[in-house]
């Protein structure tokens, strides 16, 4: 692996390749602010390791037995896929896509992402909803042909937050907020999606038969994980020379 003319470049000759995910594609769809979408397609190539605190992990995970537990008792039927048993993916037929659904609502044709936050986010995402979040369940409801989805966020209070975060027995809910948010798939939402998900798949495609990465799309980060540096820019280059070469101090 090497830079080389703006670019990383890296053996393409035998690479396994993963599928785009929910969350890696709306990385790379460029919807993320948080995130660079060199440094998925490193991800998703081996080279660099998805690195997610286990306590978000377990956090997400209550999250989303604290909806199913609503919905279910809202009268809706909630199907959760063992992740094991079907390696993490709802799409094996897709060689390009897959990913876990979190809330299948088969008999309605509608599907739920649940996301978990610390009460911090709540009047901000009440304001606004995130949008590289909101494509995340629309990814799934799209390549799953579902009518809608819905968005469920879930906010933990410090304490509750620190309970679980620890594995520990949850004292209370009281202190949990909600915000709920329903979308349709009209056939602007289809066309929108179909559009990112070309734009994603052509952009990892161009990577891997080029085997290379535009440096601009790699952060620092992942760089100095791959012990490489992003070169620095000489100022004082070809042009530099021309336009003060002549000039005495």
């Amino acid at each position: 692996m090497k830079i080389e003319n703006d670019k990383l470049i890296f053996d393409n000759s035998n690479i396994k390749r993963k599928k785009i995910t929910g969350h890696s594609f709306v990385d790379m769809a460029g919807l993320n602010p948080y995130a660079k979408i060199g440094d998925v397609v490193l991800e998703r190539l081996g080279y660099l390791k998805q690195d997610v605190p286990e306590k978000y992990l377990l956090r997400g995970d209550y999250a989303e037995k604290i909806v199913r537990a609503i919905y279910e008792r809202d009268g809706h039927k909630c199907t959760i896929y063992d992740k094991d048993k079907i390696h993490y993916d709802n799409m094996p037929e897709n060689k390009d896509f897959g990913g876990l659904i979190d809330i299948d609502l088969l008999e309605e044709n509608s599907l739920v992402e649940v996301k978990s936050k610390s009460m911090s986010d709540y009047d901000k995402i009440l304001r606004e909803k995130p949008a590289w979040e909101v494509m995340q369940g629309c990814y799934y409801a799209y390549l799953k042909g579902k009518e809608s989805f819905t968005m469920e966020w879930i906010f933990f209070d410090p304490l509750t937050e620190r309970e679980v975060f620890a594995n520990q027995p949850v004292t209370t809910l009281a202190n949990l907020k909600r915000i709920s948010q329903k979308y349709n798939m009209n056939e602007k939402t289809l066309n929108y999606t179909k559009g990112l998900l070309d734009k994603v798949l052509n952009y990892y495609n161009k990577c891997l038969s080029e085997g290379a990465i535009p440096l601009e799309d790699i952060s620092d980060r992942a760089l100095e994980q791959l012990g490489l540096e992003r070169p620095q820019i000489d100022f004082m280059g070809e042009i530099g020379a021309t336009l003060f070469g002549t000039l005495t101090f």
